[in-house]
């Protein structure tokens, strides 16, 4: 997702591949697909490529960034835990959204059956910024657009781990998206993504969630450090 570091990317990128996991490909979502701002334009574009696909994967009466993740999913993932090529569908999706500047793909890269999404750093709250209006509706506002995207990815996914990082879990996106039973009871959480302890969490859960298990894991996660199977 947007605001994301680069070392945080690179480092999951290494946790999967000494999991003795394949990488499909990175993707990276704009910061356009998740400004309220353009709440108005992600809706014309997701509505008008849902209609050109006539996927029944995508639900037409779904909100404007429930479909963009259904979209994503489609683009994406797969239900089928061995993985599929690209085809058609994942293709156009891809093609139509990067023209619409809301998805930086990588070319021909395959389905996947499970899906790491990295949310934004989080920031230090205080308590004067805890009171302010303005950051309580950009809160609000930012739990709304990453609930419909993350559910909206599920749908087409054998499993979605969503990793943050130490003060996103504690105060901030992660801890807002945990308070949600929609996206608690499809998908799995973890915090820490700052840190090694975390990462590897993320890569438990990531395998874990292959067989359709959920929670919430880490320093401020309800369910444990760690994954227990």
């Amino acid at each position: 997702m947007p605001g994301v570091d680069p070392a945080s990317v690179e480092a999951m990128v290494a946790q999967v591949a000494a999991a003795g996991g394949g990488l499909t490909g990175v993707f990276a979502v704009s910061a356009d697909a998740v400004d309220p701002e353009m709440t108005t334009e992600v809706d014309t574009a997701t509505a008008t490529l849902m209609t050109q696909l006539g996927d029944s994967r995508i639900d037409p009466a779904a909100a404007t960034y429930t479909r963009l993740g259904q979209l994503l999913g489609v683009a994406i993932a797969t239900p089928d835990k061995g993985g599929q090529r690209s085809n058609i569908s994942s293709d156009t999706i891809r093609t139509s959204l990067g023209a619409a500047g809301l998805l930086t793909s990588d070319p021909g890269a395959r389905l996947a059956p499970l899906v790491l999404v990295l949310l934004p750093q989080g920031e230090d709250t205080d308590a004067e910024g805890a009171d302010d209006p303005d950051e309580t509706d950009d809160a609000l506002a930012a739990s709304a657009i990453y609930t419909g995207l993350t559910t909206g990815l599920r749908d087409n996914a054998a499993g979605v781990v969503v990793l943050g990082d130490t003060a996103s879990g504690a105060d901030g996106l992660l801890a807002d998206l945990r308070a949600d039973a929609l996206v608690t009871s499809a998908l799995a959480t973890v915090d820490g993504g700052d840190t090694v302890i975390g990462q590897v969490t993320a890569m438990l859960a990531v395998i874990s969630a292959l067989d359709g298990s959920v929670g919430a894991y880490g320093a401020s996660g309800s369910d444990g450090a760690v994954p227990i199977s």
